[in-house]
């Protein structure tokens, strides 16, 4: 992989997660690619899939809300060619921990697809 794209989506993922804990919904969908899509981990609809920049923006406010009270750490980022993983955890008021994963494919610089996996506590 050319090293300026790996430093380009290094810093696109680092300007995600910023953006994300900022709660600057437009910013993280600048991150996006304009036909990317997008599966959550979270929200009415675990699982729903959001397609072009309109769609995630509207789910990405949702989950922005869904987790205000926490605060994220982004732990283990791992590039390889065109795809990212990292790993996360939230910890809320009552520091109980939610952990997750994300797996990023890149179009470019820009994020083409975001799948979101969250452990949930039976």
């Amino acid at each position: 992989m050319n090293m300026d794209l790996k430093t380009a989506r290094a810093e696109t993922l680092q300007a995600f997660s910023t953006f994300w804990e900022a709660g600057d919904i437009a910013g993280v969908i600048d991150c996006f690619s304009p036909d990317a899509e997008y599966f959550s981990s979270v929200g009415p609809y675990p699982g729903e899939r959001a397609k072009g920049h309109a769609e995630i923006s509207n789910l990405i406010s949702r989950m922005i809300a869904h987790d205000r009270v926490a605060k994220m750490e982004i732990l283990n980022v791992q590039q390889s060619r065109d795809t990212a993983f990292w790993t996360w955890r939230y910890t809320d008021q009552t520091t109980a921990q939610i952990l997750g994963c994300d797996l990023f494919k890149f179009d470019g610089a820009k994020i083409a697809l975001k799948d979101a996996y969250r452990k949930v506590q039976a």
